[in-house]
């Protein structure tokens, strides 16, 4: 195979692979979370993931358990909505 054409192979499947992952990420509905449902995950429970929402964004904040956890300096935010 040429070099030209090898590259050319390349170049079409990366952007196969772009493509396809592109996808997925559209076609992801946003998650919309009610307050009893995100008042869950504040940290109180150990197989949960702790979660903090920001004017309409969650995040997960389960790395930082030991300033969002329970006895944590921001664990008030945790499971709340904060606008």
């Amino acid at each position: 195979m040429a070099r030209g054409a090898r590259f050319l192979l390349v170049l079409a499947l990366l952007a196969a692979l772009l493509a396809v992952v592109f996808q997925h990420y559209r076609l992801r509905k946003p998650r919309l979370w009610t307050v009893e449902e995100l008042s869950l995950y504040n940290g109180t429970h150990e197989g949960l993931p702790i979660l903090l929402a920001i004017l309409g964004s969650v995040f997960d904040v389960t790395k930082g358990r030991s300033h969002y956890g329970p006895g944590g300096g921001y664990h008030h935010f945790a499971g709340r909505l904060q606008s």
